[in-house]
């Protein structure tokens, strides 16, 4: 082997590295917009994209929920009591 393959295959390997790097940066970047477009093809055109105010649940005010609250801190006292 001369010094001329030895430098060619060293130039082949070193493209071929850098093309397998290459593809593997192009498919993380643009492997999830071909992902999502995927999935958006299959939604439902006439589905609201987001859910309206009026179907979120709204938090519980504590202070109307005396008891639970009572229960859960004594189960936290109870539970930091043991595990301690």
């Amino acid at each position: 082997m001369t010094f001329s393959d030895i430098i060619g295959q060293g130039g082949f390997l070193a493209v071929f590295g850098m093309g397998i790097v290459v593809g593997y940066l192009f498919s993380m970047v643009f492997g999830p917009v071909a992902k999502e477009r995927a999935s958006a093809a299959g939604r439902d055109v006439n589905a609201p994209a987001l859910a309206s105010a009026e179907s979120i649940p709204q938090p519980v005010n504590a202070g109307e929920n005396k008891n639970v609250v009572a229960a859960i801190t004594a189960a936290v006292n109870e539970y930091r009591k043991n595990n301690n």
